[in-house]
């Protein structure tokens, strides 16, 4: 198959799976752009033979070893791997899809993956700054979160995205973001700052959505 055909045939499944699951807004954080770069890479993994799986597994353990250089404080190498983590979270999906091997069960597992590699990441976080109840905190106001997000649609557009307005509010909670912003504190040696500014965010976030939760419950 030509490289020109291949993309063209991921383009259509992707339009294809953003319409069966109903997704508008939560589709490229950085532009479309780097989805469509990204699929030169896809095609030499189609090429020699990888399927979907072999990518998720290589993207989740980027993600383990971007946590292990934030623990010995090397910001830039850590948000190279998650950079990298990122484009090859998008080929594994398009990978799947051009091999007819496409399972919504594979979905699950990529979210556990980056779920597991984000747990790991905010008690090491703890662990170099001392500030242990903050970030017990923070985990605390996750859980509060994941359960409001539970009760809603788990397909297309994450709970909160269903406006351009929304999706930009919501922004900080998506995981690369929430990497990226890592970077400039640890950087300058303020990594509490940023783990305060999160500790408010999700604050303000999970109050405002347990309110919402019982205004409709109690209406």
């Amino acid at each position: 198959m030509s490289y020109k055909i291949f993309v063209e045939d991921l383009e259509y499944f992707q339009q294809l799976e953003d319409k069966r699951t109903g997704r508008v807004y939560n589709m490229d954080n950085f532009g479309h752009w780097l989805r469509v770069a990204s699929r030169r890479l896809t095609y030499v993994f189609y090429r020699v033979g990888l399927h979907g799986p072999h990518i998720l597994l290589a993207h989740f353990v980027a993600e383990l070893i971007a946590v292990y250089f934030v623990f010995t404080e090397r910001p830039l190498i850590a948000i190279s791997l998650w950079l990298f983590s990122y484009v090859l979270d998008n080929c594994d999906g398009d990978l799947a899809r051009a091999r007819g091997e496409a399972k919504p069960g594979w979905g699950v597992i990529d979210v556990l993956g980056h779920l597991w590699a984000n747990m790991l990441y905010w008690p090491v976080l703890g662990y170099l700054t001392g500030a242990w109840p903050v970030v017990c905190a923070i985990l605390c106001l996750r859980v509060i979160m994941e359960m409001h997000r539970g009760q809603h649609k788990t397909t297309g557009d994450r709970y909160g995205e269903r406006s351009r307005l929304w999706r930009w509010v919501v922004l900080p909670t998506d995981i690369t973001i929430m990497y990226m912003l890592y970077v400039p504190f640890a950087l300058i040696g303020h990594i509490e700052i940023y783990l305060y500014c999160y500790l408010a965010y999700f604050g303000l976030a999970s109050v405002g959505q347990s309110m919402v939760m019982i205004w409709r419950v109690a209406k």
